[in-house]
């Protein structure tokens, strides 16, 4: 977690993927390094965006919130320009495994939120990526005022000695 509501979160690529090369020759960015290729690593950038990078391309998607339980998820693209009209086939098929990765996420959010709203998920008991997403509620409140926040709705301080500084 990082200040002001911004996340990083990496995590290690399964070993028979680490040294896959994801990306052709062609529509690599040789200047990644290392690390970057054998990890999984995506930036949540306050106050509604999220980076999973990649070597090849990476998409923003960012979140608008409609109304308390409603969120509209905008996807936007970006990929190293390519020859023609055509659009290759890599980034056809990179398009296509994001969208089944999405598709699964879209799928499981109105059971983790009826989850995260039940009784059993008060005693504050929460795993990494949902610290995250604490955290960044948390930089909501605070950018609003938590003088000004309805009664009862402020995220709890609990972690915020655990943001990088």
């Amino acid at each position: 977690m990082l200040p002001n509501g911004h996340s990083r979160l990496t995590t290690e690529k399964r070993e028979e993927l680490r040294d896959f090369p994801m990306v052709s020759e062609q529509y690599d960015n040789a200047s990644v390094g290392l690390l970057w290729r054998q990890t999984s690593t995506s930036f949540g950038i306050f106050p509604n965006l999220v980076v999973p990078m990649d070597t090849g391309a990476f998409t923003f998607l960012s979140m608008w919130p409609v109304d308390q339980r409603t969120t509209e998820l905008e996807l936007n693209w970006f990929a190293p320009a390519w020859e023609g009209d055509e659009v290759p086939e890599e980034h056809l098929q990179r398009l296509e495994l994001f969208d089944t990765v999405m598709a699964q996420d879209k799928a499981n959010m109105a059971p983790i939120q009826a989850s995260v709203e039940s009784p059993g998920a008060q005693p504050f008991q929460i795993g990494w990526h949902e610290r995250l997403i604490h955290h960044f509620q948390r930089a909501v409140d605070l950018s609003i005022g938590e003088e000004l926040l309805p009664a009862g709705t402020a995220v709890s301080d609990a972690l915020d000695s655990y943001v990088e500084r």
